[in-house]
């Protein structure tokens, strides 16, 4: 089983786009909160380095350690039995939006009714961490606060706080 999450950056806010241009892309496995959350606060945390990790294209993997992050486009240079041949880079490349609100748009609708979680590098250079509630049609902040998804991931507790309605 895996949670499927989407891992995004938001361009400032500054120039001619006014909406801050949005960069995404996949990420297959542990997309939960205390998973790829905890791994984007712990070793992503910088501007440079959300850019870097999304410029790879879509992801099946990243270790928590940071170690290594397992890119679709470079399958055959995995580690484990899930590799294979690269996928064609059009295919994995990251997508594009432009603005934010045009994202939870997409998050909303049946071409992301998999994705459980959406992270974004924002413009207050912060990552925020997003999950949509069928019933309500809302999409919802979630808890980015490294101490309680560190100990979220220990003790295999409940990861996700709700801060506020976001969409």
């Amino acid at each position: 089983m895996s949670t499927r999450s989407w891992i995004a950056h938001q361009a400032s806010l500054q120039g001619k786009n006014n909406g801050g241009v949005v960069q995404y892309v996949y990420s297959h496995y542990d997309g939960y909160p205390s998973g790829v959350g905890l791994a984007l606060l712990q070793h992503y945390n910088a501007k440079g380095k959300a850019l870097e990790l999304i410029s790879g294209g879509d992801i099946s993997g990243i270790e928590w350690d940071g170690s290594n992050v397992n890119y679709y486009a470079k399958r055959s240079s995995w580690k484990d039995s899930r590799g294979g041949s690269d996928e064609n880079w059009d295919d994995v490349k990251p997508q594009w939006k432009d603005n934010l609100n045009n994202l939870f748009k997409v998050f909303k609708t049946k071409d992301a009714m998999m994705i459980a979680y959406l992270y974004v590098w924002q413009t207050d250079q912060q990552w925020h961490c997003y999950s949509f509630d069928n019933n309500t049609n809302n999409i919802n902040e979630l808890s980015m606060d490294k101490d309680f998804l560190i100990k979220a991931r220990k003790d295999s507790t409940e990861d996700v706080k709700y801060i506020r309605k976001a969409a």
